[in-house]
């Protein structure tokens, strides 16, 4: 009895269309590729501090850091953010077989 179950059920909701297929390997690398950028984008992996959960260490972590950058370094924080949830969105739309574009027949 396997401990760990495939549940990854992104090609059956999304049919592959078109000439190119994604297969269920592609799938879960790919969800997996999209898990590290939402976790990057989410997640802080510093140490915790004393008296600090790790519930309160969830934060937007780029964006809440830029606030305490100095002027001059606010744009760079700024952009890692906006790369991480664009990736993020984009890995998902791939993962999930909705990043195809399928020409009309």
């Amino acid at each position: 009895m396997a401990v760990i179950y495939a549940r990854n059920k992104a090609l059956d909701v999304n049919p592959p269309g078109g000439a190119s297929h994604l297969t269920r390997g592609g799938s879960d690398w790919l969800w997996a590729v999209c898990a590290v950028f939402t976790l990057s984008f989410v997640r802080d992996s510093s140490a915790p501090a004393e008296g600090t959960t790790n519930l309160d260490r969830c934060q937007l972590v780029y964006y809440l850091l830029s606030f305490k950058a100095r002027n001059g370094e606010k744009i760079f924080h700024y952009l890692f953010t906006i790369g991480l949830f664009v990736g993020a969105v984009a890995y998902f739309a791939m993962a999930s077989d909705l990043g195809l574009l399928r020409p009309y027949d």
